[in-house]
């Protein structure tokens, strides 16, 4: 399920912007939707009052905790059902973070990565990434989103930026506290950018080796089939690296717009 749905439901029922806004700001930040600055039976239209409780039962459904897995190091991996009983990962992180899944399963297949090897089979709608963060504020103070768990973001492009767009708004997360991870998919150099949020990206080199490229290559094939993007030589131009980078599994994060920042950063032998 999208974003917008949610919106031409609450016009429908006779919501002005102001109405619209207050309904998805709450719902964002983990409220009662009909939390807002006025007495709720003054500030909104009989007709959308009365319809909250159902919309905000629909919008529970999107997506519900089936368990949850603590782990030592403060994190929580939650299994999470969408509403077509599909399921996905979310994964609650310590210092006020939280990882979504943008596909269920993924078609990049990475060969570290489990979820790729169940192959891509749908998208994660915006509206069911929202609930994901919805769930994770409802249990903690939440102020970093990583868009880096079950799916790659850069093929499911309009769903994930529609949902930075309302988390970077009316969501009252920052900017650059929202991450977009991606195995390096051209189209996100060219989309992010654009953007009225734009957030951090955070890009898997692996072996970037600049001193043998044809190497550094074939190991990115062997590790991830599918990418079309090419390590750091491949880039031109600003934003570049700008740093030297050595390791198996680097990092570099970045905002679009800015120099890249590069961290070495090594991810899990495992991905869910």
């Amino acid at each position: 399920m999208q974003i917008e749905p949610i919106r031409q439901r609450l016009r429908a029922l006779g919501a002005k912007p102001a109405h619209e806004q207050a309904v998805l700001k709450a719902w964002t930040r983990g409220w009662s939707l009909d939390h807002c600055h006025r007495d709720p039976t003054q500030f909104f239209p009989a007709a959308v009052r009365l319809a909250l409780p159902e919309l905000a039962e629909d919008l529970a459904n999107l997506a519900r905790v089936q368990s949850e897995h603590p782990s030592a190091d403060g994190s929580a991996r939650l299994l999470v059902t969408l509403r077509d009983g599909q399921a996905v990962e979310t994964v609650r992180l310590p210092r006020d973070g939280v990882c979504v899944s943008t596909q269920v399963g993924c078609a990049v297949g990475c060969v570290f990565c489990m979820t790729g090897r169940s192959g891509l089979l749908r998208q994660v709608g915006s509206a069911e990434i929202i609930a994901q963060v919805v769930l994770a504020r409802q249990q903690q103070t939440l102020r970093r989103v990583v868009f880096m768990g079950m799916g790659e973001p850069a093929h499911n492009l309009d769903n994930v930026m529609d949902a930075i767009e309302l988390l970077g708004t009316l969501g009252d997360i920052g900017h650059k506290n929202l991450v977009f991870s991606t195995v390096g998919d051209p189209r996100v150099f060219e989309r992010l950018p654009r953007g009225p949020v734009k957030p951090a990206l955070a890009l898997s080199l692996h072996p970037p080796v600049p001193t043998c490229v044809s190497h550094c290559f074939r190991v990115r094939r062997e590790l991830i089939p599918l990418s079309s993007w090419k390590p750091v030589s491949g880039m031109r131009g600003p934003p570049a690296i700008r740093s030297s980078i050595s390791g198996p599994c680097s990092k570099a994060s970045t905002t679009p717009t800015k120099n890249w920042r590069v961290s070495k950063r090594c991810s899990p032998a495992s991905t869910p």
